[in-house]
């Protein structure tokens, strides 16, 4: 839903059953007659290795531009009307699951931090209310996410037990008690805690030279090659004060925010527990009389 360019299994399964040996020969000829490069390169080379390296890649695939105007845009599904939504699937699976995506809206440095502080104590508060105290399932999560510059907090929960309406609504209670108490789940000392675990985090430089190709390739790309963007982010983090960031919290979970999106996928569910529309009493019980002793 989020991204409008993602494709299901169920529809790459469609396409691949209709193609023809024409279709992939056609493509197989066609593919790399425009292009558009991007690329990084890393690992034990000098830069003049390197530039050879793609010069040799260009020559080979570069016959005509694949123009910008003509790329697909990485979009990104921004709530705007007020909600909150939910769109519903059955499923003939076993089970049900519920998922809830809040809007936080655009990034800034500032906002991912006290996002990313909110979210480490979301995790365990969350897991802790719908798995081991209310046993709703095994699975339960709440995550964070930034994609493409905007912020999304996520709640999700598959069950065996419990229908998809009950489980959103009380992922609202769980959201709703703990703003209501944000100052005892995150007192000051353990915000500057949570906070500086953060830091330390952001501070450690990646373990091997995937990683950080990996790190590097998407500062170049995908934040247009800001490569302070770490630095940026633990200055901010750092500056986060504690104010700042309830107005931030209450901000993004309070339901004045009513940038909601839930995911209800209905499946089957062995005991059932939910109520049924009485049409007549008649039809599910009697009034009776009971003389006193």
């Amino acid at each position: 839903v989020l991204k409008k360019e993602y494709l299901l299994p169920s529809k790459k399964q469609k396409a691949l059953k209709n193609i023809t040996y024409k279709d992939f020969n056609n493509f197989k000829n066609s593919l790399y007659k425009t292009s558009f490069i991007e690329a990084s390169l890393s690992g034990n080379l000098t830069l003049k290795q390197a530039e050879s390296i793609f010069l040799d890649i260009k020559d080979v695939l570069g016959k005509q531009n694949f123009e910008k105007k003509d790329h697909f845009e990485k979009n990104i599904f921004a709530l705007e009307n007020a909600g909150p939504f939910f769109i519903k699937k059955n499923v003939t699976l076993l089970g049900n699951g519920a998922l809830l995506t809040i809007d936080e809206g655009k990034f800034t440095f500032e906002k991912r931090s006290s996002q990313r502080v909110l979210s480490q104590a979301l995790k365990e508060a969350f897991f802790t209310s719908l798995r081991s105290k209310q046993k709703t399932g095994y699975i339960a999560k709440s995550i964070d996410v930034e994609i493409e510059k905007r912020l999304f907090q996520i709640f999700l929960v598959q069950s065996n037990s419990h229908s998809v309406y009950d489980l959103i609504a009380r992922f609202e209670i769980f959201i709703e008690e703990f703003l209501e108490n944000i100052k005892t789940n995150i007192d000051e000392k353990r915000f500057s805690h949570l906070k500086n675990s953060i830091v330390i985090e952001l501070q450690n430089f990646p373990k091997n030279l995937d990683e950080l190709s990996e790190e590097l390739n998407s500062i170049a790309f995908d934040y247009d090659a800001d490569f302070n963007f770490r630095e940026k982010n633990i200055v901010a983090l750092k500056n986060l004060s504690y104010e700042d960031f309830l107005k931030d919290a209450n901000k993004f979970l309070s339901k004045n925010n009513k940038r909601r999106l839930a995911i209800l996928v209905e499946g089957k569910i062995q005991d059932s527990f939910k109520y049924k529309k009485a049409k007549n009493l008649k039809n599910i019980g009697s009034y009776k009389f009971n003389k006193a002793d």
